[in-house]
């Protein structure tokens, strides 16, 4: 019986770590995705761009020199850009999990009922 209970247990493993690798994979695949297409509306011909930039640089360079404003301001826009883009990514993760469990339901019915036996003390 201890045979049937480490195979299990076993079984039980793997599969949670296959399920994590599947899911860590789809996020790093749909943040990068994300990013790429918030990227693109980042642009020198973007004008809501240009204003949220200067009013960042305007802010930035009250306590440091021009240039590092400059630079600051644009680490800081990357820097929202990648955390937007991993909030994107994690509820497309969501997504595809309630997708998937709603598609099991149906695979409930199809297992057998048992029928348990009484103790007979």
């Amino acid at each position: 019986m201890t045979e049937a209970s480490s195979l299990f247990s076993l079984s039980f493993h793997v599969g949670g770590n296959l399920g994590y690798a599947i899911m860590s994979t789809v996020v790093a695949r749909r943040t990068l995705f994300h990013r790429l297409r918030l990227i693109s509306h980042i642009s020198l011909l973007n004008p809501a761009f240009l204003d949220s930039q200067s009013a960042l640089n305007e802010h930035l360079e009250q306590g440091m020199e021009s240039g590092l404003a400059d630079e600051r301001a644009l680490a800081l826009t990357d820097s929202l850009v990648n955390t937007q883009a991993s909030a994107l990514a994690y509820n497309d993760v969501a997504w595809l999990l309630a997708v998937v469990s709603m598609a099991a339901i149906p695979f409930c019915f199809l297992f057998k009922k048992v029928k348990l036996e009484r103790d007979p003390r």
